[in-house]
Order: C-alpha cells, then sequence, then structure tokens
C-alpha cells in the first residue's frame, strides 16, 4: 500500500528497458496453458460465446495467449517500445481491483446484459469481476477469498467449465 500499482509495475519492469518487444514475447512462450485452455474456448465460440481475455498481465505475453487460443478480444497492460527496445513506460489499461470496471465497459460496448456474462478468474484480482456478471466461477482458485466469492468453484481441467457455461 506504499506506492501504487503503476509504480509497482514500473519497478517490476525495469530491469528490461532496452530489451526487445521479440526477446521478451519469446521470453513469456515458456509459461504453460492451464489444462484444457484450448479445448475450452475452442468448444465455447463453436457455441457463439464470446471470449474476452481480461489481465493484470503484460501484452507482450497476453496478445501472443490470446492468438494462440483464439479469443474474441483481450485487455491487457502495455508494455511501451521504440527502437531500442522497451523504455520502461507501462501503460495501465487494468489497474488493481479495476478488472469489474473494464469488464463493465466491454459488456456496454458490445450490448451484453450483466446477467448473460460469466466471470472466470483464479485470483483477488478477479473479485471486482466477479462482482458485476450474473455467474462467477473460480477455477482453480489461488486463496479462500476467492473460491468464496464465485458462484461455483472448478478445479482441474478448463473443460469443466463448459456445463456451467453452457447451461448443459
Amino acid at each position: 500500500g506504499e506506492i501504487t500499482y503503476a509504480e509497482w509495475c514500473r519497478h517490476d519492469a525495469k530491469p528490461w528497458v532496452g530489451t526487445t518487444r521479440g526477446q521478451l514475447v519469446e521470453a513469456g512462450r515458456g509459461i504453460a496453458y492451464a489444462e484444457g485452455a484450448r479445448e475450452t474456448i475452442a468448444e465455447l465460440r463453436a457455441n457463439g460465446v464470446t471470449v474476452v481475455l481480461l489481465s493484470m498481465g503484460l501484452n507482450v505475453v497476453v496478445e501472443r495467449v490470446a492468438g494462440e487460443l483464439g479469443v474474441d478480444e483481450w485487455v491487457a497492460n502495455e508494455l511501451c517500445f521504440n527502437s531500442h527496445g522497451f523504455t520502461g513506460e507501462v501503460r495501465i489499461h487494468i489497474d488493481w481491483g479495476e478488472k469489474g470496471r473494464v469488464a463493465q465497459r466491454l459488456m456496454r460496448e458490445r450490448g451484453i446484459p450483466p446477467e448473460r456474462a460469466v466471470a472466470v478468474g483464479d485470483s483477488e484480482s478477479d473479485l471486482s469481476m466477479f462482482g458485476v456478471v450474473g455467474k462467477s466461477i473460480a477455477v482453480n482458485p489461488r486463496d479462500d477469498q476467492t473460491a468464496r466469492a464465485a458462484d461455483a468453484v472448478v478445479r482441474g481441467s478448463l473443460t469443466q467449465l463448459l456445463p456451467l457455461i453452457l447451461d448443459r
């Protein structure tokens, strides 16, 4: 609580100044997907569900993940680059505790009523999002607070989300 989330992000990213976008994208390739991620997103999209990824992570990772998994839209915090590499500037598009606000904006822009929206998350950073949608699902929650805040809890493969979202 002594510094803002934006200050923390800038401090955390400072060692990467001068690193190229390609180098940072490559460094993020080692992050594994949750079990069933590809199958679940493919099935949701095949059933007409709009899939949006909201992440407090960084655009250099989230953009790649979104493209590989085929999500419809994504929002993440942005590392800024120039011809010399990462500048040290981080643009915050999702501040701490602000996923709910971003979700509301996206629902409004897409004409999706909150009661038809589902939020899936695993941590305290998802709680504000859980509060603005019709159904919230904690998947492999990192803490008890997240599990208690959700309408449903899934542990294991993400494919378990399908009947909860598609109402099968």
